[in-house]
């Protein structure tokens, strides 16, 4: 439905997915969890297509994102990877040997996401879609210097701009497109970049830094003729430097500032996934409704939009109000 919207095909309702469907708040996925880790479900093919469907089998989404993790490229560069409970990536990197010791690996060394995307577009509904995912280049490179997800992020802040981190970045870039080289060649049509880190450092250095290793990201998913969505965290100024990237079919918007704000920062021209505060799942249904929609009402106007929230679904949310969120996103953005 999704790729259809980007066609310029009429839909009957405004389509909906969340970021994090798949996850811990769902007795299903905690039930696995409790059989295997989370880089087992990552690394098995069957476990991942099965925890990839279960949300959309469960509340009828409209598209189904790839269960996987944006860190899983750093351990194919020759890092290890491990989750207590969060990402710690060792060993650190902290001047250029360390980052000549990385290598890029090659798309057949992610081979288990090439299986997994093809088992669930076996048992996916045609009308609807699958969608693979990586870390942006800046994201992932500021993991990879802060050794996993250190607040305020002081590593990358210290390094940007300096030979290592170009040099970083430009090892990254290359292993983020052989990421998602291995989910194209399985047949999925929809991409996201994720950008979590993108409002970390200043505006005018991401423009002049980082944007142009994001968009050789952007022109290689382009080039496999995939839909882009580009998904960042950050103010008006993050938006508009993230705006100029080229070839990105969706913008995917947090929820620090609305969808109207967004597309009037950067001249009505894009369309716009987002931006649900998920913090609002797990309120009751009346917050629910006007959280919904206030979104539909600062949508209306745009070129096109897809239902998302402003981030993942938190762990806390009860699954009966996501259950209730997308019927009533669906009532409420029928066409």
């Amino acid at each position: 439905m999704i790729v259809d919207l980007l066609d310029g095909k009429k839909t009957d309702h405004t389509p909906v997915w969340f970021m994090r469907q798949a996850g811990r708040y769902m007795a299903e996925y905690r039930a696995m969890k409790e059989k295997y880790t989370f880089i087992q479900m990552c690394k098995t093919p069957e476990l991942a297509a099965r925890v990839t469907l279960q949300p959309v089998k469960r509340f009828g989404l409209d598209a189904a994102i790839l269960f996987s993790d944006i860190l899983l490229p750093v351990e194919a560069m020759g890092l290890n990877l491990n989750y207590s409970p969060g990402p710690v990536i060792t060993p650190r990197i902290t001047d250029k040997s360390g980052v000549e010791r990385l290598r890029i690996p090659a798309p057949e060394e992610f081979g288990y996401l090439r299986k997994a995307s093809a088992g669930v577009l076996e048992e996916l509904p045609e009308e609807k879609d699958l969608i693979g995912f990586a870390g942006a280049p800046l994201t992932v490179t500021a993991y990879i210097l802060e050794g996993g997800a250190a607040a305020g992020f002081s590593m990358l802040q210290k390094t940007a701009g300096s030979e290592i981190f170009f040099a970083l970045m430009d090892k990254v870039t290359q292993t983020v497109i052989q990421y998602m080289t291995a989910q194209a060649d399985a047949g999925i049509r929809l991409f996201q970049f994720f950008d979590t880190w993108a409002g970390a450092i200043d505006a005018g250095q991401y423009s002049r830094d980082v944007l142009p290793y994001t968009q050789k990201a952007v022109d290689a998913a382009k080039s496999r003729g995939l839909k882009v969505i580009y998904f960042f965290k950050g103010g008006e100024g993050t938006a508009r430097a993230v705006s100029a990237l080229k070839g990105v079919d969706v913008f995917s918007v947090d929820f620090s500032h609305s969808l109207a704000e967004f597309d009037g920062f950067t001249g009505k021209r894009h369309v716009l996934q987002g931006n649900l505060d998920p913090g609002l799942l797990t309120k009751d249904r009346d917050s629910i409704m006007k959280g919904i929609d206030a979104v539909f009402k600062s949508a209306k106007g745009l070129k096109g939009h897809i239902f998302n929230l402003g981030h993942g679904v938190l762990q806390t949310t009860p699954e009966a109000n996501v259950a209730f969120a997308v019927d009533y996103i669906k009532k409420a953005g029928q066409k």
